[in-house]
């Protein structure tokens, strides 16, 4: 159910969500009042409906708990939408459920699920699991525009039939398990696999550029099933070293493989492996 419970108060829907939310992040009362410096009596007044919490409660509550102050008169529980955000947060910042084990899904997602995540709080679906896409710095989006346009230049300049996509751009990879990334680049060779909505296919290129948030699922998750995809050329670019490690694909399907990387400076020269006369020298663009 998507609006306000008609049988329940406002008092004992935000009592409802509350003991929902320290559920899905393994928060205690106690944790909850140590965090956010709130009196123990008077949380537990809210979690009893007995009172409300004050609005300045509510937005450090719904910072906390990653959630609008809005949300807090929604049945949280039944509402889909935030039921998928929530299990995405929980996932990417590894919380624990009643401090045991790590919170898993009933199920595997589906790409269905996916279509129904709600704009503005953006996920991806990487073999059934979400993970949260947190807000990248400026240098990061200089450095896509600076790299789109490039490769754009490039594509004009050759009259090549492939099309550049910067991020966010959803791209439906075929694995085995349910999976949809939106790459930072996106480069597409071959036009059958776009689609008016995203790409339904293998891209030829993808780029993603480090942040602080999603290094360790670029550098694991995202590079296995792009390698499982059949990704034909896959870079790695950490602004915070200035370095690109480029994975380039090897073998058939069904058995693609990545080789060990090769690792380039910022002001080496770098070719394009589904470019014969390509190369991108990052040093030489005019990065953020």
């Amino acid at each position: 159910m998507d609006g306000m419970m008609e049988n329940r108060t406002p008092k004992e829907l935000i009592a409802a969500n509350l003991l929902l939310l320290q559920k899905i992040y393994g928060k205690t009362r106690k944790d909850v009042c140590r965090d956010l410096d709130i009196p123990y009596t008077t949380y537990c007044d809210w979690i009893n409906a007995k009172t409300y919490p004050r609005i300045d409660n509510l937005e450090s509550l719904g910072y906390y708990f990653r959630i609008g102050t809005r949300d807090f008169f929604i049945d949280i529980e039944h509402n889909r939408n935030m039921e998928l955000r929530l299990l995405a947060y929980a996932r990417e910042f590894g919380v624990f459920l009643g401090g045991e084990e790590k919170i898993k899904p009933e199920k595997l997602f589906t790409v269905e699920d996916y279509n129904e995540t709600p704009e503005g709080y953006p996920v991806e679906l990487i073999n059934g699991s979400f993970y949260v896409m947190e807000s990248p710095n400026s240098r990061h989006q200089s450095i896509v525009m600076e790299l789109c346009a490039e490769i754009r230049n490039h594509i004009r300049e050759k009259k090549l039939k492939c099309r550049v996509f910067p991020g966010p751009f959803d791209v439906e990879l075929p694995t085995k398990l349910p999976t949809v990334v939106v790459p930072d680049v996106t480069v597409i060779c071959d036009p059958k696999v776009l689609t008016e909505k995203r790409c339904e296919g293998t891209p030829d290129w993808i780029i993603e550029i480090l942040s602080p948030s999603t290094k360790n699922k670029d550098l694991t998750v995202k590079l296995s099933v792009y390698k499982e995809a059949g990704v034909r050329e896959y870079w790695i670019i950490d602004q915070f070293n200035d370095e690109v490690w480029v994975y380039k694909r090897e073998g058939k399907a069904p058995a693609f493989y990545y080789e060990e990387p090769t690792i380039y400076k910022f002001s080496d020269t770098i070719p394009v492996g589904i470019c014969e006369d390509f190369t991108v020298c990052p040093a030489e663009l005019d990065f953020f």
